[in-house]
């Protein structure tokens, strides 16, 4: 279940100038995650986007509702259209078990620090790097500007990785909310043998996504899908 909480979705591509002309509406989630098994194990939470104003933006997924306690929170500033993180905090609790991991980025000295557990990191930032959750954001931007690829760059644990996506499909998917028009969009890398990811985002609001999927040797091991949305403040009520 944890890996689906940091896994997802896309991208910074295309130019600045088409960026800047991709407003995006803040927006909350009431999600409900489950990890699949003998016994499923349920977990409900929240996950939300917001501009604190023209220049700052802050991410956050908090699940606390279950025996999994997990919150994440992205923060970050705006320059020329790009959403660029500045700091991501994680703190998880499962059982006995505990995961502190947190990085901040220093745009103005090109480097990125953090630490994981007790272990220190630091890498050049010589080009675009997001942290678990903030790639999310230019992946909306991307997809609103028409593309269907995606490669990226980031940081999920102690070294950046590589992230690619792309569309496969459309499909009408029934939420509490009414039927939603969504695209999927498939995980191409990194990917574990056997393992495939998918995720459901809302093509007519904003790619904003729905549901995620994650498969092991062809079964369900983990899906996360969103309850109630509201956009901008307003409940969504999808098209039946």
């Amino acid at each position: 279940m944890v890996r689906l909480f940091i896994t997802a979705l896309a991208l910074l591509l295309g130019s600045v100038p088409a960026l800047a002309e991709t407003p995006l509406s803040d927006y909350r989630a009431d999600v409900q995650a489950v990890r699949h098994g003998a016994i499923d194990i349920k977990s409900s939470g929240y996950i939300s986007f917001n501009h604190a104003n023209d220049q700052q933006w802050q991410f956050k997924m908090k699940f606390t509702d279950g025996p999994v306690n997990l919150t994440e929170s992205s923060e970050g500033t705006i320059v020329d259209g790009i959403y660029r993180p500045v700091e991501f905090e994680r703190r998880m609790k499962f059982i006995f078990y505990r995961e502190n991991v947190n990085w901040n980025f220093d745009w103005a000295k090109k480097v990125v620090t953090g630490s994981i557990k007790k272990d220190d990191y630091s890498y050049p930032l010589s080009s675009i790097i997001h942290d678990p959750n903030s790639f999310q954001i230019p992946m909306r931007q991307q997809l609103m500007q028409g593309e269907t690829t995606f490669n990226f760059r980031y940081l999920r644990w102690s070294r950046p990785n590589d992230l690619q996506f792309k569309v496969i499909g459309e499909e009408l998917l029934d939420l509490e909310q009414g039927r939603a028009h969504t695209l999927i969009i498939q995980q191409i890398k990194p990917l574990r043998n056997g393992e495939k990811k998918l995720i459901w985002v809302a093509k007519d609001h904003q790619f904003i996504p729905l549901r995620f999927k994650t498969y092991e040797d062809g079964k369900l091991r983990d899906e996360l899908i969103v309850k109630k949305l509201w956009i901008d403040g307003k409940p969504v009520s999808f098209s039946q």
